[in-house]
């Protein structure tokens, strides 16, 4: 089953989806091979974003869940033009088997911390399509609410990402991360009022989290109310900017993997882009052999299988 990443990696991954979060000692006792190997193998899961900083443990570590973690993998090195991606049935298989036997959010009393809340989040922000609304009542820096690639996953699919922060967040939050959520067309919007930690997914699913446990919420009629709850908020926020779709942000790649699985030919995909045919064709070209794609239609396909569209 091949991720993308080589046998160490991928074996390290697997080790870190075992736990909600890791210390590096801790890793170092569960570690089959030399302690002194870790570190560079922990730096390659970072940069591939296989990994991120634990939010419950200093100096600790997660794994980010599957279901969005090889999506993102496979889309950064799609857009770079990098062919080593992992392969649809391979990926699939991997997230079906963690998913089978995860142990990390199935306990006998309810989840909590900002580590499994995220490994919710990042399920739940997986399969979004339309619309992800995130309510941030404090600053945790590691905390799913400031990682780049939750966000990501939900541009990327055309979907809508509205952030809602408690107006002392802006005062505490990384610039860099500002101007990286600005250059994307997104603008928090700002509340002086209190807020629950809620993450409500394509108007269907919401997730709140407290100091004590974690609820995800499916059934309609508490779903419509933690929207009621939260419709007044974002209404009457300081600022009026709305948050942006993706289309100044999203990658020419993607955009034309969108408009290849809607059936358009080179010719009307290049009128909408504003570029040549040829560039058109290079890129589909490019796109096929990143995809392992036999077809146009089946890199469509295979890009919505795997979350890309």
């Amino acid at each position: 089953m091949s991720l993308g990443i080589n046998g160490d990696e991928k074996e390290l991954y697997t080790l870190l989806l075992r736990r909600p979060s890791w210390t590096m000692s801790e890793l170092a006792s569960a570690w089959p091979g030399t302690a002194d190997g870790l570190a560079p193998l922990m730096a390659r899961l970072r940069q591939d974003r296989l990994a991120v900083a634990s939010a419950d443990v200093i100096g600790g570590w997660r794994a980010v869940e599957p279901r969005l973690a090889l999506p993102s993998l496979v889309a950064v090195r799609l857009w770079n033009g990098r062919t080593d991606a992992p392969s649809v049935e391979s990926l699939e298989s991997f997230v079906h088997v963690h998913e089978l036997s995860d142990q990390r959010i199935r306990h006998d009393s309810p989840p909590s911390g900002l580590d499994q809340a995220a490994s919710i989040v990042e399920r739940l922000v997986a399969s979004a399509r339309l619309d992800v609304l995130m309510t941030v009542p404090d600053h945790h820096p590691a905390s799913y609410e400031f990682c780049e690639h939750v966000h990501e996953s939900v541009l990327r699919r055309g979907g809508r990402l509205r952030l809602l922060w408690r107006s002392q967040v802006a005062a505490q939050v990384d610039r860099d991360f500002v101007r990286w959520l600005s250059a994307l067309g997104i603008r928090p919007r700002l509340t002086h009022a209190p807020l629950p930690r809620v993450v409500v997914v394509d108007h269907n699913t919401a997730m709140i989290a407290t100091t004590r446990q974690i609820q995800v919420l499916r059934a309609s009629e508490d779903v419509r109310t933690v929207r009621d709850t939260l419709t007044p908020l974002w209404a009457g926020t300081d600022t009026t900017d709305d948050v942006l779709g993706p289309t100044t942000s999203c990658p020419r790649r993607a955009r034309i993997l969108h408009l290849l699985a809607d059936g358009n030919t080179d010719d009307a995909i290049a009128r909408q882009l504003g570029c040549s045919v040829r560039t058109v064709r290079t890129e589909v070209a490019s796109t096929m052999a990143g995809l392992r794609a036999k077809s146009r239609f089946q890199a469509g396909m295979m890009a919505m299988r795997l979350g890309l569209i």
